[in-house]
């Protein structure tokens, strides 16, 4: 297992919003930041990544609205903007 794969098992166990560690809002928003962008590059690249949230993990509609719209809303991208994008 490379670095990142284990540093990233660990950080979803110490991240857990139910039993996980406190973490100050800076560094969230650069964790944010990081993955997002690397997620970018991927899609862009042509790299094909696999799907965001993996098939065994179990992310709420509210969850992922809250984080798509603070995502959209940082990067002032209004609702049109985005239909148009996913009607590509």
């Amino acid at each position: 297992m490379s670095t990142l794969a284990a540093l990233a098992r660990d950080t979803t166990v110490r991240l857990d919003a139910r039993r996980g560690e406190e973490i100050s809002d800076e560094a969230l928003q650069l964790l944010v930041v990081a993955v997002v962008r690397r997620y970018a590059h991927r899609v862009l690249t042509g790299d094909n990544p696999p799907p965001p949230v993996p098939s065994d993990v179990e992310l709420t509609g509210t969850e992922a609205l809250l984080m798509s719209g603070g995502l959209l809303r940082s990067a002032d991208v209004s609702a049109f903007e985005l239909a148009m994008m996913t009607n590509l």
